[in-house]
């Protein structure tokens, strides 16, 4: 019921309608068109390639810009980075659909057969948003807990090495 959530990679919708533009004088109005499925698939897929690399950068920079070891900055930082990184997954489709239209197939408008120019809409962009916001907060947690656990090992991988004895940061950082 709910595993599109999970799954940052699951199938884009495919035959979504679109309302085709007004008719000129005289012409019958065309209830609604499609969208090009081939863009829409490249869509969905730029969102998954940017929610990587936000995630894996934001690990990157979490771990490897603070030269001090396990402290309670650190934690701080550990949490305030897994929210900007669940933020950012969650806006990207958002970001991504209204910097790239994509096109009306050819010939499924009646009133401009042509393919043209068009925004997706917010209500197919919204259940992307929010399998994104869950995705970024589950991947950093568990690349963050994976890295730790396999470059910790290895004293050159800087904070990575700092913080193995602590992949996962205490609950509380108050408590620090």
């Amino acid at each position: 019921m709910l595993l599109w959530l999970l799954h940052l990679w699951a199938q884009p919708p495919v035959g979504v309608r679109l309302v085709c533009p007004d008719p000129r004088a005289g012409e019958a109005y065309d209830p609604g068109g499609l969208y090009n499925a081939a863009e829409i698939v490249a869509r969905w897929q730029m969102m998954a390639v940017v929610s990587i690399a936000l995630v894996v950068a934001l690990l990157l920079g979490c771990y490897l810009l603070p030269r001090a070891s396990l402290n309670r900055g650190f934690v701080v930082r550990w949490w305030g980075t897994l929210a900007v990184s669940g933020g950012l997954c969650l806006l990207v489709p958002l970001a991504v659909g209204a910097y790239s239209p994509v096109h009306a197939r050819a010939g499924s408008c009646s009133t401009r057969p042509a393919a043209f120019l068009v925004d997706l809409p917010f209500d197919l962009l919204l259940p992307r948003m929010l399998a994104g916001l869950v995705w970024g907060l589950l991947a950093f947690a568990v690349v963050s807990l994976l890295a730790t656990w396999l470059l910790g090992r290895w004293s050159g991988a800087g904070g990575f090495f700092h913080y193995r004895g602590c992949p996962w940061p205490r609950w509380n950082p108050g408590q620090g």
